[in-house]
């Protein structure tokens, strides 16, 4: 009978325990659970289970933001656990041979927690695994797509040209991709081919013709409107930058009770100028599914300008799943976002190397190793040495081209900031010459009606000059 040791780091005691992997000994397993009441971590580690016999630390995450993300946090842990997998499952309090010999956790439970917990799919299946480049704007996919000139006014006209976290005018937001636009449209059909897949547990032939299967890179359903405040944060890889994204629930792990209420009643969001401070509506009707925006790294508390930590979006409860955000694209990205956040260095590697080919059709071959057809045949060697240097110049250019558009994204960013910014500093200034200009016309008017002419000093100065 094989045996693993399970090393539990706390706040207060340091303590390792042997585990057996089969029918652990009854006195070992109260042993177990009477060490994991006396741990406090400050973190928690996830592992998966990728196979049958492997098991990968992914996510080492601050037990802080696991009771700020979820009234539940055990049920997050699970539902994070699919969204970068792909495949349903349960979270395990030990690793086990067989899930049927394996102890699933209280879900409920929010009191007592232990420094790691262990997932299981339901399958092992890499087609419905994330891709840690999907948020990278300089990476795009294997065959690029034009821009959309309609995309911002099929996304605008959806969300009735406000923002869906903060009730800016549309005038102030953009029309953000959830899935970023230089990847492409075969790029996001492989996502949710490989996302509608692996929940069903079919084959990608059996769901090729799914509704749910998004072919346009443009696709409304890959759009949300937001303000460009919060444009700048929303799915960023950077290690440095605020970074934002969306929970959807329900979901096959959570309820809508499982995260805080939002600061905000989405409904009042249509006059964001109207909130002193935040405050719930107690009376609204407790909707049947929310978008929860939600801070990964970043200012939790931030100002309704760039949209607040577990505020809900502002969407028609009626809105068909044909013109709705794509729950796929929105678990896809979550799960993205968590792993750019919290992923561990070996498991982010091994997503690596799952989705590139998968998702990129990369040449993986090193042109260093590609042999030569003949390398006793001068002719063939000068080739073989040509094709190399081509090749290895063409990945010169595009680490070239990636610093670049790296640059240019970040300008674009910043003008859109800056943009923003503009329009609402010069919002009382516009305001100011609409009500001076009203004036205006009711003192013409009211001269008119008296039988009187009526000079603007704009008309004399007009005449003046004639």
């Amino acid at each position: 009978m094989m045996s693993l040791w399970l090393h539990a780091g706390s706040s207060e005691s340091d303590i390792t325990v042997p585990l057996q992997t089969r029918s652990p000994q009854p006195s070992l397993r109260a042993l177990f659970f009477a060490t994991a009441r006396m741990q406090h971590p400050h973190e928690v580690t996830l592992t998966i289970k990728t196979n049958s016999d492997t098991w990968r630390p992914a996510l080492r995450i601050p037990l802080i933001d696991l009771k700020r993300l979820s009234l539940r946090p055990l049920k997050w842990i699970r539902f994070i656990a699919y969204a970068i997998t792909g495949a349903q499952g349960e979270l395990y309090l030990l690793p086990s041979s067989s899930e049927l010999e394996g102890e699933v956790v209280n879900y409920d439970d929010a009191s007592h927690f232990q420094s790691e917990y262990y997932f299981v799919p339901s399958y092992f299946l890499v087609e419905g695994l994330i891709d840690d480049h999907a948020m990278k704007h300089t990476i795009s996919g294997s065959v690029a797509s034009t821009p959309s000139p309609n995309f911002r006014l099929k996304v605008a006209e959806r969300d009735d040209n406000h923002c869906i976290f903060t009730g800016f005018r549309g005038g102030y937001c953009v029309a953000t991709h959830i899935i970023p636009h230089v990847k492409g449209d075969e790029y996001i059909h492989l996502v949710t081919l490989g996302r509608v897949a692996a929940i069903t547990q079919q084959s990608q032939a059996e769901v090729e013709f799914d509704e749910r299967i998004i072919n346009n890179i443009d696709d409304i359903r890959n759009g949300i409107f937001i303000n460009a405040n919060l444009n700048c944060s929303f799915l960023r890889s950077s290690a440095t930058e605020d970074v934002t994204a969306i929970l959807q629930t329900p979901n096959f792990a959570m309820t809508i009770h499982d995260v805080e209420p939002p600061p905000v009643n989405p409904t009042m969001l249509i006059n964001p100028s109207t909130l002193v401070e935040p405050s719930i509506d107690s009376s609204h009707a407790i909707p049947i599914s929310r978008l929860t925006l939600q801070y990964f790294r970043g200012p939790h508390d931030s100002y309704i300008d760039f949209g607040r930590d577990g505020q809900d979006a502002r969407m028609p409860m009626d809105l068909p799943q044909a013109n709705a955000p794509s729950i796929e694209l929105l678990d896809f990205t979550y799960g993205v976002t968590a792993l750019n956040v919290w992923g561990l260095p070996a498991f982010v590697s091994y997503v690596q190397d799952a989705s590139l080919s998968r998702l990129y059709h990369f040449d993986e071959v090193s042109s260093e190793d590609e042999p030569d057809d003949d390398v006793t045949s001068p002719k063939n060697a000068t080739a073989g040495r040509a094709r190399r240097v081509e090749k290895r110049e063409a990945r010169r250019r595009a680490v070239r081209n990636e610093v670049e558009d790296e640059t240019n994204q970040s300008m674009m960013d910043t003008m859109d900031l800056v943009a923003s910014l503009w329009h609402m500093s010069q919002a009382p200034i516009i305001n100011a010459a609409l009500r001076r200009k009203a004036e205006q016309t009711n003192r013409k008017i009211e001269a008119w009606r008296r039988g009187g002419a009526f000079h603007s000093s704009e008309d004399e100065g007009d005449l003046g000059s004639k």
